[in-house]
């Protein structure tokens, strides 16, 4: 190496020596080898400190503290609840008990749910199935003949509507007799919707008429729809035997149309155009 390199190095022996020394660790305030260092606490007079706001308007701390624990402040998610405003939607009404009304003529017993003003079953007399029981036509758990409409923007399906019967009471009829038996629904602000069935005890056809009220300008394209998601329930135990002598025709007017459809899941519609009730 040379001179320069040589001295460099006794310079920084030097110096790492010196920081070793008491003289430097007094000059730098370390502690000595062994010693814990120390901090002092110094306690100031609470009366030489200047007055914050709430004190100088007669509040002390203390108080603040307690004011501040007896104040409940509500959760971000509880307050947007108090705060929201309520909205019910079209036809909402008080949940009422579903109730059956059953309509006995001379050929049938056809019965009917408060709850949609839906058929839920239709036995026909005279006639037993397969297995000995009477012939029922449809499955009452699922829907038919709902009616199904857009309301300023909002879907609405019959089917869960709580309907009042009128009359409220079970029908008989004999003979050719002929009855009618309604299902009304009237919400808070005067809308309409009611079911009109029309027996003939002579048949075994039922009319249906739907008549909606108040609705006419403020639902979608002026128009509704009507499902029917019924199966035909199988009586025969040939089961092909079903599919060659049932079929499901629609009356409209004084039109039939034609909707059998196959095993397959399938659907048909067809749009018919005509005063709205």
């Amino acid at each position: 190496m040379d001179k320069r390199t040589i001295l460099a190095f006794v310079l920084i022996s030097a110096v790492i020596l010196y920081m070793n020394t008491s003289h430097y660790r007094k000059m730098a305030g370390l502690p000595e080898p062994g010693q814990k260092r120390t901090e002092q606490v110094v306690e100031a007079d609470a009366s030489s400190m200047p007055a914050t706001p709430a004190e100088e308007n007669g509040i002390l701390p203390g108080d603040t503290l307690r004011t501040m624990a007896a104040t409940p402040v509500a959760a971000p998610e509880e307050a947007a609840l108090n705060t929201a405003p309520v909205t019910h939607l079209p036809f909402e009404g008080t949940p009422q008990p579903e109730r059956t009304l059953t309509v006995d003529t001379d050929l049938y017993t056809a019965r009917f749910s408060t709850r949609g003003a839906q058929l839920r079953s239709f036995e026909l007399k005279g006639l037993k199935s397969y297995y000995g029981s009477s012939v029922s036509l449809i499955d009452g758990f699922q829907s038919n003949l709902n009616p199904a409409f857009n309301l300023d923007g909002l879907n609405i399906n019959g089917a869960e509507i709580d309907f009042m019967p009128v009359p409220d009471t079970d029908l008989v009829l004999t003979g050719d007799e002929t009855a009618q038996l309604a299902f009304r629904f009237t919400d808070d602000e005067g809308r309409v919707m009611e079911k009109v069935f029309t027996f003939n005890g002579s048949t075994y056809g039922i009319e249906m008429g739907l008549h909606v009220g108040g609705l006419k300008e403020r639902l979608r394209n002026a128009a509704y729809t009507l499902g029917w998601e019924i199966p035909l329930q199988v009586t025969e135990l040939d089961t092909l035997q079903d599919a060659t002598y049932s079929e499901a025709v629609v009356m409209v007017g004084s039109e039939v149309q034609n909707f059998s459809l196959g095993m397959k899941k399938e659907s048909l519609g067809e749009s018919f155009k005509g005063n709205l009730g």
